[in-house]
């Protein structure tokens, strides 16, 4: 049995595509920083699952880049020319409050 791939997710029935938001974190998956979406692409990872969240397990030249990256995203949302209010929405911020 075949099965098709629906461009809508399956979360809050929205649809998914290039032109639509995205959590940051997928964005950092898609860019190839340490991202916990590793775990969903490469099943081993699940046993790395809490270095991958948390920046501070991260190398120290990989928290330093990391930092630089996700405060270079978090500057681009804020530039985006909108006065609604931004939402870092991934899960995996909560390793990240003392960063962020």
């Amino acid at each position: 049995m075949r099965r098709e791939l629906s461009a809508v997710r399956p979360a809050g029935d929205r649809i998914v595509s290039s032109f639509t938001p995205q959590e940051e974190e997928f964005a950092m998956l898609c860019l190839g920083w340490v991202s916990p979406y590793e775990a969903l692409i490469f099943a081993a990872e699940l046993n790395n699952l809490a270095a991958l969240c948390s920046r501070d397990q991260f190398a120290d030249a990989d928290r330093e880049f990391w930092l630089t990256k996700f405060t270079a995203i978090l500057k681009e949302v804020a530039r985006g020319g909108s006065d609604k209010r931004r939402l870092l929405k991934s899960p995996s911020n909560s390793f990240r409050i003392a960063a962020l």
